[in-house]
């Protein structure tokens, strides 16, 4: 009797073991992973605004900002994570006034088509408008600086997108 009360706990623990074990599999949400993922290509960003070299500015932030980071290395090709992007819409408008309606502020505004593909995943890891934007005080106003800061936002928002896929 005692042997036959040793056996049923015993299969009660395997029993617990194969039930529990499943749940300790690792799964992800995600058709691939970017575990193996080591470079990056960021190809020639495309401009759809009347806004002059732009589309040199946004391409200049995104590289510092991959250079910055330092998790990905930036190549010209063949990388295992490639962005391809292209300027939608830039827009420079007034944002705060004073007591007179003169204005205080302006917001410098970006929008950005961004496809994000990774080596070998099914799905791209993002295919979407980003869209960021930045405020100048009036009186310091420069808007090449401003094109800078708000590219730079855009840039740190695409990192982000990619390691949150990690």
């Amino acid at each position: 009797m005692y042997s036959i009360k040793i056996k049923s706990n015993i299969a009660l623990f395997l029993l617990s073991l194969v039930l529990l074990f499943p749940g300790c599999v690792y799964y992800t949400f995600h058709s691939g992973s970017l575990t193996n993922m080591k470079t990056i290509v960021i190809k020639p960003v495309k401009n759809n605004t009347l806004q002059y070299g732009l589309e040199s500015i946004v391409e200049s932030a995104l590289k510092s900002g991959f250079v910055q980071d330092g998790r990905l290395s930036l190549v010209n090709n063949n990388g295992d994570i490639v962005i391809s992007s292209t300027v939608k819409n830039f827009k420079k408008e007034a944002y705060d006034y004073d007591a007179s309606e003169n204005v205080k502020s302006y917001k410098v505004s970006l929008t950005i088509s961004v496809s994000i593909k990774g080596k070998g995943l099914e799905k791209a890891i993002y295919k979407g408008d980003m869209s960021d934007w930045v405020t100048e005080d009036a009186t310091t106003f420069d808007l090449e600086k401003a094109k800078e800061d708000v590219s730079k936002k855009i840039s740190d928002d695409i990192i982000e997108k990619i390691f949150s896929y990690w």
